[in-house]
């Protein structure tokens, strides 16, 4: 019984992988465009690390970090289009304010978007 779910997560887990692979390679072939970052918002998280001994036992910790999630929008045929992505794990102010001096309200930026559904779009830094 144990093998029978150890092979089901493997087989969910290779799954997930290969869908994984096939959206990365479909974003790979989208056409791109310019978008204009509008807004911006700093959300503070919680990031757990658990880390395992010698004799079994487990202990969590956990660590506040912070991110920025970055709206942008951009015009197609005269329709407009929203999106956003995000900046992680960032622990201090001195990060925080390097990443929206980098990325001020107005910028342009690059997108890649889905001309099937131009809504479903992706910026890579």
């Amino acid at each position: 019984m144990q093998k029978i779910i150890y092979a089901m997560v493997i087989l969910v887990m290779a799954t997930f992988f290969m869908k994984s692979c096939n959206r990365q390679m479909d974003i790979d072939s989208w056409p791109s465009t310019q978008a204009v970052i509008t807004s911006y918002s700093i959300e503070e998280y919680q990031e757990s690390k658990t880390r395992r001994s010698i004799n079994g036992n487990s202990r969590t910790t956990y660590k506040d970090a912070y991110r920025v999630r970055f709206n942008y929008n951009f015009q197609l045929n005269d329709i407009n289009y929203y999106g956003n992505f995000y900046v992680t794990r960032l622990d201090k102010q001195s990060e925080i304010d390097r990443v929206l001096k980098r990325n001020p309200n107005g910028k342009k930026i690059n997108v890649k978007y889905d001309s099937q559904y131009p809504s479903d779009s992706v910026h890579r830094s």
